[in-house]
């Protein structure tokens, strides 16, 4: 039988406890953090790869964090606006858009059309609408013809809300013809009978011929039903705000 004594006991146990623990350390040391080794340029190309694949909390993570420690080119700053669009913070959206926005006049005209559409749908979920109106219509300078009946659409829809009918009853009804003309699918349906309802709530709005009006007081009636704004919808048929 074999005796051991105190220090032997200790010798051994001590051999099975730091044998686990000197194998943990040599791990933490042979992988560190991915994070901490990568450089700026190798943060930035991770970024932009998470933004081109839509996982936009994930590069705006990233874009913040070289932010802090750099000054951003105007197009990454667009980016940034994207990414917060996307993430909801609509505030913060339009603060970048507006700030890179005019730094962006070489760059390609859809591209900038991409930036000019998604500052405007920020400042409409803000219901800020005069401040939408200025950039849907350079959007609608620069976009292509497919996406012209979302643009009218969002025109004509501000209009409604600063009681602009003659002139939100043309832009639906130009939106209501691209439509048609360009992306006449089952999934606009929908859309298309609200703009025809929008439209026959701007045409009741409208002053009428001089013969009626003579004989009618001049005050216009309420607003129809048919005319008060949607709820924003993430999942009804919007414009395509990918990027190039």
């Amino acid at each position: 039988m074999t005796v051991f004594c105190k220090k032997t006991y200790f010798r051994v146990c001590f051999r099975h406890i730091a044998m686990p623990i000197a194998v943990v350390f040599f791990l933490l040391r042979a992988v560190p953090c991915t994070a901490q080794n990568l450089s700026d340029n190798e943060l930035l190309g991770n970024a932009i790869e998470y933004f081109q694949s839509n996982k936009y909390h994930e590069a705006l993570i990233i874009f913040e964090k070289l932010e802090r420690s750099h000054k951003l080119n105007p197009r990454y700053i667009a980016y940034m606006g994207l990414c917060y669009y996307h993430e909801w913070s609509f505030q913060k959206a339009c603060k970048y858009f507006e700030d890179a926005l005019p730094q962006l006049n070489l760059f390609s005209p859809h591209e900038r059309s991409v930036y000019q559409f998604t500052c405007g749908e920020s400042y409409f979920a803000l219901e800020e609408y005069e401040k939408a109106f200025p950039h849907y219509e350079e959007a609608l300078n620069l976009c292509y013809d497919n996406e012209k009946g979302d643009i009218y659409f969002r025109l004509g829809y501000c209009c409604v809300n600063a009681e602009k009918w003659q002139e939100a009853y043309d832009y639906l009804t130009k939106s209501r013809q691209f439509y048609l003309s360009h992306r006449n699918t089952d999934g606009l349906k929908a859309r298309m009978r609200q703009i025809d309802n929008m439209i026959i709530g701007c045409e009741a709005m409208l002053p009428k011929d001089a013969e009626s009006t003579q004989s009618e007081p001049d005050v216009l009636p309420d607003v129809p039903k048919s005319v008060t704004p949607e709820v924003k919808n993430e999942n009804a048929s919007e414009p395509n705000v990918s990027m190039p």
